[in-house]
């Protein structure tokens, strides 16, 4: 994983973190709203201090907002550790007023986890609420109903959904037999059109797709791979990252991490060992760069 940029002031994302290693909220690009979120060090991802809501009782509210400009499309990454369980406490994190998170409980004791969450180019506002609900509440809260966030940074990304019907010949190339095609053959839920692997390659054959590609600060990416009947590896600069030999798995989404630097990410198809089986192809799509 690579390492954080400075901590950050301005309101532009460009290169922003931000570690909550300040006295207070007015030192960060976050507000609060409701019951006030404060800075903590009683945990900490990283460093010595993170931030946490306030206790909430019935029909209360805790806030913590991040409103900014984002100069691309791209992905914020925190880190969280939760300790909130119904009806005492749950959290939904929003952008733009769209849920794309919600926690009303945890398996084990409560520890520190990344997560993520898009964003588009312009402006997006955040809300990580902590909310009690407006009902009877049960005496004996179980856990904390405390929830810590840190290390919060962004990441501008560049997706390649091949809905323009086209490889990027700076970028992609192919290795083995055949050449991948780009169409809408992909069954089931799909999001426009994707890559596939070439049609009609014999037992012992393989085709390769490669990206190649450099990244100025390293971060997440991602794919989406969805294998018919064969086998899919995926590599990370020739280290295996997944590998699926099964049928029915329907498209699964890889996440992963690279530092900064040139990366190589290939996706090898093997045909399985009948001829002319049905669906022997691999689709890729959605590949997400840093």
């Amino acid at each position: 994983v690579p390492d954080p940029p400075t901590p950050s002031s301005s309101n532009s994302a460009l290169d922003f973190y931000e570690d909550f290693e300040a006295r207070d909220i007015s030192s960060t690009q976050f507000t609060t709203s409701d019951l006030p979120w404060t800075i903590d060090d009683e945990f900490s991802s990283t460093g010595a201090k993170s931030i946490k809501n306030a206790l909430t009782k019935r029909g209360q509210s805790s806030k913590l907002i991040l409103a900014m400009d984002y100069p691309t499309d791209g992905v914020l990454l925190f880190d969280m550790r939760h300790d909130i369980f119904m009806p005492w406490a749950k959290l939904d994190v929003t952008r733009d007023g769209v849920k794309h998170m919600h926690f009303q409980g945890h398996d084990g004791p409560a520890k520190w986890e990344e997560h993520k969450i898009p964003v588009t180019q312009g402006f997006n506002e955040i809300i990580w609420d902590v909310s009690t609900i407006d009902a009877l509440i049960p005496p004996n809260p179980k856990g904390a109903s405390t929830v810590w966030i840190d290390d919060v940074r962004y990441f501008g990304t560049r997706t390649l959904d091949f809905d323009d019907d086209e490889f990027d010949k700076d970028l992609v190339s192919f290795s083995g037999l055949g050449r991948w095609s780009i169409d809408d053959s992909l069954s089931g839920p799909k999001t426009g059109l994707a890559a596939h692997s070439p049609k009609g390659l014999l037992p012992g054959e393989s085709s390769t797709l490669i990206i190649k590609w450099t990244s100025p600060s390293g971060g997440p990416i991602s794919c989406d791979i969805h294998l018919g009947m064969g086998k899919v590896s995926f590599f990370i600069d020739s280290q295996l990252e997944y590998i699926e030999d099964r049928p029915g798995k329907r498209t699964q989404k890889i996440d992963a991490s690279v530092g900064p630097g040139e990366h190589i990410l290939s996706w090898k198809y093997e045909p399985p060992p009948m001829t002319n089986m049905p669906m022997s192809m691999v689709w890729v799509d959605n590949v997400v760069l840093v």
